[in-house]
C-alpha cells in the first residue's frame, strides 16, 4: 500500500475581507452557504486543487479496489483485498481529516467556489522577454510578466468581479464540456463493432469538435487571446462555500446567527 502525501502550504491562516467573513452565512438561489475559505493567491489555490486532485485519485483506486473485492472468488484473494480497502480508507479519512484542518474542505461536504480575480496568461520565449515584444512586434509591459515554474508568462488578460469571473467561467465550461464528451465518445467508437453505430457515433464527434473548436474562438475574441499560442488561467481571489444542511440552518436560525 502506497502513502498518500498532501501538499501543504507553510501559511495556512483564514484570510477575511472587510465586506465578508470566514463564518459569514449567504444565500445563492434557494441553498445556503457558509463561508469557510478564502483563496488570495493564485500559489495557494493551486496547491489546494493539486491536494484535491490526491483526494480524487485515491478516491478512484478505492472505487476499483471495492469492486475488484466482489468480483474476488477465491478466500485468499478476498481477505487481501479486504486488508487493502480497509488500507486505502484510512488513508483517505486521514487526508480527508487533513483537508478539513487547513482548509475546511471535506469530499464528505459539498461546495460552492466564487471567484473574483482571475488572469489570463500566455506563455513567453525568451526573445520575447529580452525585446520586450511578442512575435507579431507588439510590444510588452514589463510588469505584467510574471514567471512560474520557470517559465515566462505575459498577462494578457485580468478578470475582476464576480460577475466577470462568472461569465468567463461559463466561456471556458462550454469547451472542456465538449472535450470530455469527445474522448467519451471516441472511447465508445472504438468499442463499438455495429457499423452504423460507428457512423452514428463518429457524426456526434463530429459535431462536438465543431462545437468545441466555435467556442474556443469565441473565447479568444471575447478576451482578447492570441490564437496562436495556449493560454493558462492564474486564480488570485476566490471563495470557498459550505452547503449547509437544513439542520444546520435550523440550528443557526436557533442560534440567531442567521
Amino acid at each position: 500500500m502506497r502513502k498518500i502525501f498532501l501538499l501543504l502550504l507553510i501559511s495556512l491562516s483564514l484570510p477575511a475581507f472587510a465586506e465578508e467573513k470566514i463564518g459569514d452565512v449567504t444565500q445563492f438561489g434557494a441553498h445556503t452557504y457558509m463561508l469557510v475559505n478564502v483563496f488570495n493567491t493564485s500559489e495557494r489555490f493551486d496547491e489546494f486543487q493539486k491536494n484535491v486532485e490526491i483526494l480524487k485519485r485515491e478516491m478512484a483506486i478505492l472505487k476499483q479496489t471495492t469492486t475488484d473485492l466482489a468480483l474476488a472468488k477465491t478466500e485468499a484473494d478476498k481477505i487481501e483485498l479486504q486488508n487493502k480497502v480497509k488500507e486505502q480508507e484510512d488513508a483517505m479519512d486521514n487526508n480527508d481529516a487533513l483537508m478539513l484542518k487547513h482548509y475546511a474542505f471535506s469530499t464528505k461536504r459539498q461546495y460552492r467556489f466564487v471567484f473574483e480575480e482571475t488572469k489570463l496568461c500566455t506563455p513567453l520565449t525568451e526573445d520575447e522577454v529580452t525585446n520586450l515584444k511578442n512575435s507579431e512586434g507588439k510590444e510588452l509591459d514589463a510588469e505584467k510578466i510574471i514567471e512560474k515554474d520557470g517559465k515566462a508568462f505575459y498577462i494578457a488578460k485580468e478578470i475582476s468581479g464576480i460577475k466577470e469571473n462568472e461569465k468567463f467561467q461559463r466561456a471556458i465550461n462550454f469547451p472542456m464540456m465538449r472535450a470530455q464528451e469527445i474522448a467519451a465518445l471516441r472511447k465508445s467508437l472504438k468499442e463499438e463493432t455495429d457499423i452504423f453505430k460507428k457512423a452514428e457515433i463518429s457524426e456526434k464527434i463530429a459535431k462536438a469538435e465543431k462545437a468545441m473548436q466555435e467556442a474556443q474562438e469565441l473565447l479568444r475574441k471575447e478576451y482578447n487571446l492570441d490564437s496562436s499560442k495556449s493560454c493558462s488561467m492564474k486564480v488570485e481571489k476566490v471563495k470557498l462555500y459550505l452547503l449547509l444542511t437544513p439542520e444546520e440552518v435550523i440550528k443557526l436560525q436557533a442560534e440567531k446567527k442567521i
